[in-house]
């Protein structure tokens, strides 16, 4: 009798193991996969108006790109995903040089990230998920850009805020192409 009670006993903690592990495991492989893939050729959307403020955006009425920032789609880019990097290609510019890629990594390291062709300039930034979002940080001394990349209805939006004062945060919205 206090065999088969015993025995009981312990299959009950097995299937109270079993009951308990399984959510877990749902919950994290969702979790994994919740990451949005931003990978596709992005056009930007030209009816967007230039922020109120002193806003960070470059180009006559419309915004077509955010200076200093880490993701610079300017008014086109492609962007390659897998799941340590995410790179963005820009086309060549009116000259015919095209600009460096820009590899952020995704496993948590810090990127270095070259910013421009004459004089060659380098700077880091950092890139971690958020929930549905990739939030990716550049501190410039005083200044802190904050960029969160997203997928709304299908289209890429990339909103820079910067730290500090005056500077209105800047939404960019781009469509695939």
């Amino acid at each position: 009798m206090f065999l088969e009670s015993r025995k009981g006993s312990n299959v009950r903690r097995w299937r109270l193991l079993v009951v308990m592990t399984v959510p877990v495991l749902m919950l994290s492989t969702v979790a994994a996969q919740s990451n949005p893939d931003f990978s596709g050729t992005w056009s930007l959307v030209t009816d967007q108006k230039a922020p109120t403020g002193r806003g960070r955006g470059g180009g006559g009425g419309a915004v077509s790109y955010v200076s200093g920032a880490p993701v610079n789609c300017r008014t086109e880019c492609t962007i390659v995903q897998d799941a340590k990097a995410l790179t963005i290609s820009r086309p060549a510019n009116q000259q015919g040089v095209k600009p460096p890629d820009v590899v952020l990594n995704l496993d948590g390291r810090e990127s270095t990230i070259t910013q421009s062709l004459n004089p060659r300039a380098e700077y880091t930034a950092n890139a971690k998920w958020d929930g549905g979002k990739l939030v990716v940080t550049r501190s410039m001394g005083a200044l802190i850009v904050t960029q969160n990349m997203s997928l709304e209805d299908g289209k890429l939006t990339v909103v820079s805020t910067f730290s500090i004062d005056d500077f209105a945060p800047v939404k960019l919205t781009y469509v695939k192409r």
